[in-house]
């Protein structure tokens, strides 16, 4: 459930980082000193997160379809590590669930000790692969597609902006 966290911190920083580049080039051109194309940079990432997050799309489509939803019980946790940046450890949840009167197991990291042991938690199967399986949730599901859907649209909104900037900075010196 975590793992939105460092996706949106990076998009976070690439929009602070854009907005910062942004700002210093529409300064540059403003002043007249030559303007580097960094709008082909953030186009460039923009794509490759919307690849990413297409990918991803299409992945999450074809396992939501070939898989099967069921209720999973707890059997167990472990400590796996600590996080590097914090105290915090980092848990391994087990979690055991019946198909067709077949007991399989699966395993998640969890960061959190919000579950205890017994509880019953929502899980999805594949049905060729009954032993694969993820937790019934939507951040498992859709949250690479998301990051990568935000990612790239801060970086295609930067990449308009540093690029219009550019053409009216042309335009107003008759280039």
């Amino acid at each position: 459930m975590a793992l939105w966290i460092p996706c949106l911190v990076f998009v976070a920083g690439m929009f602070v980082g854009g907005v910062i580049v942004a700002g210093r080039r529409l300064g540059a051109a403003l002043e007249g000193r030559p303007v580097r194309r960094y709008w082909r940079l953030f186009a460039l990432f923009a794509v490759v997160c919307l690849l990413i997050s297409v990918g991803s799309a299409a992945y999450t489509c074809v396992f939501l379809f070939r898989s099967r939803a069921v209720t999973a019980t707890i059997i167990s946790f472990s400590e796996r590590k600590t996080r590097a940046d914090s105290n915090e450890p980092i848990y391994a949840l087990v979690y055991r669930y019946d198909v067709d009167g077949v007991q399989h197991e699966g395993e998640i990291g969890v960061s959190g000790h919000d579950f205890s042991v017994g509880d019953k938690i929502p899980i999805r199967y594949r049905r060729d692969y009954p032993e694969k399986s993820r937790v019934d949730h939507w951040v498992y599901h859709w949250g690479i597609c998301a990051c990568g859907l935000c990612g790239a649209m801060v970086s295609g909104c930067l990449a308009t902006i540093i690029r219009l900037a550019e053409r009216s900075v042309k335009r107003e010196r008759g280039v």
